[in-house]
C-alpha cells in the first residue's frame, strides 16, 4: 500500500485531485500537482465522488465497447466513466451527437 503524501494543504495526492478538479479541468489540476493529465485521472477514478452513478452497460453496447476497453486494459465501466470525461473535457459531445443540442432542448420544454 503506497503512503499518502500530502500535498498542496490536502492530506494526500489523490485528495488533492479529486477536490481540485471540482472546479478545474485536468490540464489545469496536472500543472498544480506537477504531474501528467494520465496520472490526474487514475488519480481520481477511485473515489466514490468520482463515480456517483451507475447504469447498466449490456449487450451490443457492451459488445462494441469491449475491444477498445481491453486495448486500454481497462473494465467496461471503467472505460466508459474515461470516455464520457474525456469527451467532457474536450467539449466534443454536441459534436459527437450532431443534433445541434435539439434533443436537450425537447426535453427541457417537457419539464417545464
Amino acid at each position: 500500500m503506497s503512503k499518502r503524501i500530502p500535498t498542496l494543504g490536502y492530506r494526500s495526492r489523490t485528495e488533492a485531485a479529486i477536490a481540485l478538479l471540482k472546479e478545474h479541468s485536468v490540464a489545469e489540476v496536472a500543472e498544480m500537482l506537477e504531474t501528467s493529465e494520465k496520472n490526474v485521472r487514475n488519480l481520481s477514478y477511485g473515489s466514490r465522488e468520482s463515480k456517483p452513478h451507475h447504469i447498466k452497460i449490456g449487450g451490443i453496447i457492451e459488445k462494441a465497447l469491449r475491444p477498445h476497453a481491453a486495448r486500454r486494459s481497462m473494465s467496461i465501466d471503467d472505460f466508459v466513466r474515461y470516455f464520457l470525461r474525456t469527451a467532457i473535457e474536450a467539449q466534443i459531445i454536441d459534436a459527437v451527437l450532431d443534433d445541434g443540442g435539439r434533443h436537450a432542448a425537447k426535453v427541457e420544454a417537457r419539464a417545464s
